[in-house]
């Protein structure tokens, strides 16, 4: 399809042609008719002024009586107007208006002052308008009688000279047509554009419009193709994304249920199915918590983030994993002196990135092993909290390769405590260094926070949420 630049273009073309045409033609036939009768009045004025100039001469004569008029038309100013002057039509370049009487059947032409000459004279014809060939010219005459002095007058106009006036006339209705014409090219150029841009209106009710089927890129204008081919590649992307977010909501709702049975069940087994009870309802919190976390990622736009004390919830994390630690028969260690270090991240994200730090680090810890956590504010004045273990370590190419969970495809695969890892630092603004523990050999995870204003929080907070950031005595510290 023709392109929308080559639409306005042609139409403007067109319009210009049109518009420039239909003026063209419309000053000139306004100005023909005004030149015809401009010069058919002037001719038919001045022959009748000269017959009555010779009405009044005292008695009959005749060249005296010719010359008599034309001095008297010269007095009277009437050969003075421009390209108007009375003159010698016989001398070349000098051919303006001309006269000639005939008195008697005898011709007088009054500037040669002498008789016509038969060769090179007007023809006299009837009364009124005419036109002849006379001196290397086309003419345009006028004759009127005298019966007074049995006399005729004619007067000529040559058209080359009409022809300037014409010009002159047709620049003058020019500006005229203009006025009538500039509207409406105005008109019919907005008419242009709001038809050339017709596709892109078009194009935009079915983007807005999910339910509406994109063209193909084949049937729009060239400038739309590539936009079609993107917004159709786009459309299909969401699609794909919303049912793999289907599929994976209800693969976590399986999963749930199936944590709520394996419950339900050992609960109908007494006393016997408490164990395997506490141990499906860890799963299911779990499984909630990754829920609750994917739901928070792909959600668009920044989510809304309050203050909460750093050291408050990794002591609640690791107080969470104190069972699986005993379980391995490894210890975990909690320490730091830096209380009351606030940060602004929403409380579902700071919950798995410490969750998955630390079960990471005690699942691939070996048995009768120690993981520490650490707290402390940097030079920097950042929050940095460290997890080291024992365990084999982790390799720069492994962390590359850790799952970006903002995509809803990557929950299909395993290993998500290092996607939830990088995926929650990259989002929330979290530096994460990676290296060796010189301590214990293993892995050395180190991430900091940025650090709220205490006074800030102190002046915002309720009271319920002061108390809630100062650590129980009761809470354990391991």
């Amino acid at each position: 399809m023709k392109s929308i630049r080559a639409t306005i273009l042609t139409g403007f073309t067109l319009l210009v042609l049109l518009t420039n045409g239909l003026g063209l033609l419309g000053s000139y036939l306004v100005a023909k008719e005004e030149q015809q009768a401009l010069v058919d009045a002037s001719l038919a004025q001045r022959a009748r002024v000269m017959l009555r100039l010779m009405e009044e001469y005292p008695s009959v004569g005749d060249k005296n009586l010719v010359d008599w008029a034309v001095a008297a038309l010269v007095r009277l100013g009437m050969d003075q107007e421009p390209d108007w002057a009375l003159s010698d039509a016989t001398m070349e370049g000098n051919q303006t208006m001309w006269v000639q009487v005939w008195i008697n059947g005898r011709c007088y032409a009054p500037f040669d002052d002498a008789l016509c000459d038969p060769d090179n004279s007007l023809t006299l014809y009837d009364s009124g308008f005419g036109t002849q060939a006379f001196a290397g010219e086309t003419w345009r005459t006028f004759s009127v009688y005298s019966v007074h002095q049995n006399a005729w007058v004619q007067t000529a106009f040559p058209k080359s000279i009409a022809s300037d006036l014409l010009a002159q006339r047709m620049r003058e209705a020019w500006g005229m047509q203009m006025l009538i014409l500039t509207p409406l090219t105005l008109l019919f150029s907005a008419l242009i554009v709001a038809m050339a841009l017709r596709p892109l209106r078009d194009l935009a009710g079915k983007v807005g419009d999910d339910k509406e089927t994109l063209p193909s890129p084949e049937s729009v204008n060239s400038e739309l193709k590539p936009i079609v081919t993107e917004l159709r590649a786009l459309r299909q992307r969401a699609v794909e994304m919303r049912q793999q977010q289907t599929r994976l909501g209800n693969l976590m709702a399986q999963r749930c249920q199936a944590q709520v049975d394996g419950v339900t069940m050992a609960i109908s087994e007494g006393p016997m199915g408490q164990r395997r009870a506490r141990f499906h309802l860890e799963k299911l919190e779990r499984q909630l918590l990754q829920a609750r976390l994917w739901l928070l990622l792909s959600r668009p736009g920044e989510p809304e983030a309050h203050q909460l004390d750093l050291y408050r919830k990794a002591s609640l994390s690791v107080a969470r994993h104190y069972g699986l630690a005993r379980r391995r028969g490894s210890r975990l260690v909690l320490r730091g002196m830096d209380r009351g270090l606030l940060v602004r991240i929403p409380e579902v994200a700071a919950r798995a990135l410490l969750d998955a730090l630390i079960d990471n680090a005690l699942r691939f810890s070996p048995p009768d092993s120690e993981v520490l956590v650490s707290l402390r504010r940097g030079s920097d004045g950042r929050a940095w909290l460290t997890v080291s273990d024992s365990g084999p370590g982790l390799t720069p190419q492994q962390w590359a390769q850790a799952p970006d969970l903002s995509q809803a495809e990557a929950w299909y695969r395993t290993g998500l405590g290092l996607g939830i890892v990088s995926t929650v630092a990259n989002r929330f603004g979290v530096q994460v260094e990676l290296g060796r523990s010189e301590l214990y050999g293993g892995a050395k995870f180190r991430l900091g926070f940025v650090v709220e204003p205490q006074a800030q929080y102190e002046s915002t907070a309720t009271p319920v949420e002061a108390l809630a950031t100062v650590p129980s005595q009761s809470e354990p510290v391991i």
